[in-house]
């Protein structure tokens, strides 16, 4: 093994055991997905009474610029709540046994790697 793979060697093994500590979120597993489709129906739900309430009166008529714009906003910050939603779950089972602990053995606090 050269010189250049040593160095490499324990980070990639950390690196691969983080993706391993959350491959359920990275795998796409079914009871994650459906808690943040059960939030992100929420959130949605928000938007639209929010969205009534600002172009009331409009019915089936073609959606205006504003309202146009309005909407793209609205998917942007859903995607955001989203994004939000995922760290905040991560963070939780990242530091399950508490804010000062991590993943890793005890053996490797204190240390770079």
């Amino acid at each position: 093994m050269s010189h250049a793979n040593n160095l490499a060697y324990y980070p990639d093994r950390l690196a691969e055991r983080g993706r391993a500590y959350i491959r359920d979120f990275l795998t796409g597993d079914i009871a994650i997905k459906k808690r943040l489709n059960a939030e992100k129906a929420e959130w949605e739900l928000y938007y639209e009474a929010l969205r009534k309430l600002v172009y009331i009166g409009l019915g089936n008529a073609p959606k205006k610029r504003s309202e146009r714009i309005f909407d793209v906003i609205v998917r942007e910050k859903i995607a955001g709540k989203c994004r939000s939603w995922i760290n905040g779950e991560l963070a939780q089972l990242w530091h399950k046994d508490g804010l000062d602990c991590s993943p890793w053995h005890s053996n490797m606090d204190g240390s770079m790697f």
